[in-house]
Order: C-alpha cells, then sequence, then structure tokens
C-alpha cells in the first residue's frame, strides 16, 4: 500500500513515486486486459516464471474484470494471486517424510507492505496441519479467530481507510 493508500503500490524509500508492490502479478493482469496473446508454456523459453503467471490470471479475468478499477481491483488481483500460489503449493505437499507421527503445518497469506511508518503485515488466510493418513485438519479459526469473507462493498470501503484503522478493522473481524 502506498502513501496515498493505493493498493498494489508501495512508496519505496529514496524514489518519488509509488512503484508496483507485485510487479510480476501487476504486469500479468495489465498483459491481460490489453488482449495480449497468452504465451504458450510448452515453447516459453524466456521467463517461464512470468508467462505461467499470465496464463493464470488469464484465467482469472473475469473476477478481475468484474471489479471497479483501483484498490478494488487490486485486492481481488492479490486474492487470485494468493489463490494460484495455494493451487501450485498443493501440487508439491508430501507427507513422505520422518515417522508415523510427523506432521506437516502449512500457512498461507497475503504479505502486505504498510505506508508510513507502520509495519508490514501478513494476513494469514489458512493454517493446517496435515496428517500422514492424507488427513487435513483445519487450524484457522483456532489459531486466528472466526474467519469472515468481506464482501466487495466492504472490500472499497477499506481500501479508503486509513491503514491503522484497515488493522483494527481485520482484528475485529476476527473475533
Amino acid at each position: 500500500m502506498s502513501n496515498d493508500l493505493e493498493l498494489g503500490k508501495y512508496s519505496r524509500d529514496g524514489q518519488d513515486h509509488a512503484g508496483s508492490a507485485c510487479g510480476a502479478a501487476v504486469g500479468a493482469m495489465c498483459h491481460c486486459m490489453a488482449g495480449n496473446p497468452m504465451p504458450n508454456l510448452a515453447t516459453a523459453t524466456a521467463d517461464w516464471q512470468m508467462n505461467f503467471l499470465i496464463q493464470e490470471i488469464g484465467k482469472r479475468m473475469p473476477a478481475l474484470n468484474a471489479c471497479a478499477d483501483g484498490n478494488e481491483k487490486q485486492a481481488e488481483l492479490a486474492r487470485q494471486t494468493h489463490q494460484i500460489g495455494k493451487n501450485m503449493l498443493e501440487q508439491c505437499l508430501s507427507t513422505n517424510f520422518g515417522d508415523a507421527n510427523s506432521m506437516l503445518f502449512v500457512m498461507t497469506g497475503i504479505q502486505i507492505n504498510m505506508p508510513f511508518e507502520f509495519e508490514d503485515y501478513f494476513q494469514p488466510l489458512s493454517f493446517e496441519v496435515r496428517m500422514k493418513d492424507g488427513s487435513v485438519i483445519d487450524l484457522y479459526q483456532e489459531a486466528f479467530g472466526t474467519c469472515q469473507e468481506i464482501e466487495r462493498e466492504e472490500t472499497i470501503l477499506l481500501a479508503q481507510m486509513p491503514p491503522d484503522l484497515i488493522l483494527y478493522n481485520a482484528v475485529l473481524h476476527r473475533n
């Protein structure tokens, strides 16, 4: 979040303007919004990671296009990018280690670079333990309280709040 409270941008020390907070995700979305062709991952040799992100963001453009430009769209981009990462994580997780009692704890979320003198903030979105037998125990509510989905209208209001009120609101929604 920039000093002007813009999601998707970050005000870095020594720079006179805010830059992209996640340039790859923003670049992928801009590529798709411009109607550029989707890269072929089978033949992509230059930057496979970026081409993969463009492909994945392209699949999610209906959700992104449904958002108003600005903070609402940037918040949705963060959610969609989180889901892309979580899907990739699911494909490579394994409990094939240790002994029969070994467990794998997995937490995912979104890193929020805060403006001004606020500390950066990690918003956990999932927390679970995976057992050897394949069972999964959701620990999110026990660790962080009730997870309440924020509707689009609330997202727009949150995006217009000063950062300290956003964090205060986030704490209220956890209980």
